[in-house]
């Protein structure tokens, strides 16, 4: 293990046990969870976009989430390391017509790496060069907007491409609220809870 690793996997230890963070709400689906986990890439992100958070995962049913990894585009168990935020939609959402949108056009693909690079790419248009290559694969919070979309959610201004929303653009929303922050002093928006449709 090189030091670059050994720094990494130290700093994600001491960052899980910290004893000051409030205890976890119970989570719904489509709950947006927001993590900085200390990684190049995270790092990466987080130097483009001015905000410590570098990667995004979606709550789906209990215990699960499904996020666009380095590993692949599916659902994985809940991960706790890193969790920064948790920001909740306040319209109702349609659970299952985010599901089926998942099945059909996103689970098992690939990771959209080129797709990193829309952050900084000026006007509000793909990637000229890769947009072959961008088509069918996600990265972490272009797949959070288009499940929120498909749901039935705004999470942002109808038109604007899910590719140029990076993580840290959920906090910004006006129709997603915090209800849960690794800072034991945030502040929080009045209780939510989003009606799912049955």
């Amino acid at each position: 293990m090189d030091s670059f690793s050994i720094v990494t996997t130290f700093a994600r230890k001491v960052e899980f046990m910290n004893p000051l963070e409030p205890p976890l709400p119970e989570l719904q689906p489509l709950d947006i969870c927001l993590y900085f986990t200390n990684t190049f890439v995270d790092w990466v992100i987080a130097v483009k976009t001015y905000c410590m958070i570098g990667h995004v995962e979606v709550a789906w049913t209990p215990g699960t989430s499904v996020a666009a990894r380095s590993s692949g585009v599916k659902q994985y168990p809940f991960r706790r390391l890193g969790l920064k935020r948790i920001v909740r939609h306040r319209s109702p959402i349609d659970f299952p017509a985010a599901q089926a949108w998942f099945s059909a056009n996103a689970a098992g693909k690939k990771y959209n790496w080129a797709g990193l690079l829309a952050f900084d790419w000026p006007g509000d248009q793909q990637l000229p060069l890769w947009s072959k290559y961008e088509k069918g694969r996600w990265f972490c919070s272009e797949l959070g907007c288009d499940l929120l979309r498909a749901a039935g959610c705004r999470p942002f201004a109808d038109g604007w491409p899910s590719i140029k929303v990076p993580p840290a653009l959920f906090i910004t929303s006006p129709n997603l609220d915090l209800i849960w922050s690794s800072d034991p002093n945030a502040k929080y928006a009045a209780p939510v809870v989003a009606p799912v449709a049955p």
